[in-house]
Formats: C-alpha cells, sequence, structure tokens
C-alpha cells in the first residue's frame, strides 16, 4: 500500500508540533517514508514492522512504536486511517482492544455502583460511558498504572493511579480476566506524553 500522509513533527513538551505531508509506502514488513513520490529514492526512513506496535487514535492518526521511539502519520480521514491500521497490522504487533458493560464505582458517591459503557483503545485509553454511542463520561490511560483483581471477588478489577483506585465490576471472573489481560498488556507500556483525548491522569514529561 501507498499513498500520502502528514507525519507529526516536533516536540509534545515544547508544544511545537506540527505535520509535515510523507509519500509512505508499505511491503514485505517494512514502512518507509519520502518527501514526496516524485523524490523517492532508497534513501527513504525505512521502519521495520515486525517489533512495532500500531493503534489508531482520534480516529485519523496512525501512532507506530518500537525501541527506536514513536512515529504518528495522519490520514485525511477515518476510513482512510483504518485502511492503513488493517494493512499495517499484517506486519505490526496489534495491542488488544475491548468494550462492554460493566458496573464501576463512583468517584463522587460512597459505595454507589453505577451501569457503564467501558472502551479500552489501542493506545491504552479506558473509558466509560453511559451507554455505547454515548460521549465519554471521563477516561484514564492504563499505560504505566497499577492493574490487580480484587482477592475476595475476582469479578472486581481495580486500576490504581497516582490519584485513586477506579474499580470496575465485571458480569463473572472470566471476563473479567479478559480485561485485565488485556489492561495488563497496556500497562506494562510507556505512558502516552501527549494523549489524544482528555484523560484524568495525565503525566508531567
Amino acid at each position: 500500500m501507498n499513498g500520502y500522509l502528514d507525519k507529526q513533527s516536533g516536540d509534545a513538551e515544547k508544544k511545537n508540533l506540527s505535520w509535515l505531508r510523507k509519500y509512505v509506502e508499505v511491503s514485505e514488513g517494512t514502512l518507509r517514508y519520502f518527501n514526496s513520490r516524485e523524490e523517492r529514492d532508497e534513501s527513504g526512513i525505512v521502519v521495520p514492522l515486525a517489533d512495532t506496535f500500531v493503534s489508531i487514535q482520534n480516529k485519523r492518526n496512525i501512532r507506530l512504536e518500537n525501541r527506536n521511539g514513536v512515529r504518528i502519520f495522519r490520514a485525511n480521514c477515518e476510513l482512510r486511517a483504518q485502511t492503513w491500521g488493517f494493512v499495517l497490522a499484517q506486519y505490526c504487533i496489534v495491542a488488544p482492544m475491548g468494550e462492554g458493560f460493566c458496573k464501576k464505582l463512583s468517584g463522587g458517591k460512597d459505595n454507589v455502583w453505577e451501569e457503564r459503557y467501558v472502551r479500552l483503545a489501542a493506545d491504552g485509553i479506558l473509558s466509560w460511558h453511559k451507554n455505547d454511542e454515548g460521549e465519554a463520561r471521563g477516561a484514564i490511560q492504563v499505560r504505566g498504572e497499577g492493574v490487580s483483581i480484587v482477592k475476595d471477588n475476582p469479578c472486581i478489577l481495580i486500576v490504581a493511579t497516582k490519584d485513586r483506585k477506579y474499580k470496575f465490576e465485571f458480569i463473572d471472573k472470566p471476563e473479567a480476566m479478559l480485561w485485565f489481560g488485556a489492561i495488563t498488556w497496556h500497562s506494562h507500556r510507556t505512558p502516552l506524553s501527549n494523549p489524544t483525548v482528555n484523560i484524568r491522569n495525565k503525566r508531567s514529561f
């Protein structure tokens, strides 16, 4: 697959991010990008994909992360981003995702469990909604956070951030363990320095 994408450039800490148009090619387990199709030559930037994690952020952004760093490309529409994601998933490591109903312990009410629709995105952002079509009522990134199952009630999963513990109760132990496995996978990753959505546990870098 090939085509033009915008590539994120700059320093997130200094808040001087910009987007530069690049011509991108994916084939045989490798991504290469160039300043333009006309200038395409062997000196383009090469990104091996076998040990690279891929995820879609903010519907249009394609995030590639490996031991050499993070590269973010932006497609011109959501459908185009999904197409690139499907192609890259053939070669990259795809982060676990999930969504479904559970009960969440309210942070503003004492010992009140409320039904919520939760989503775990490929970039490690866990959000909760009133229903499966509603806007997020809150979100945290689980990357770098503690995750555990309550010993006396294996249906309850806890995500522990610096400021508080978020508790989620699932319908049974098998479902809770599926969520535990997916969230734990993300918890071992480095926290995002510039998440694309508003989260409650954004860290200072």
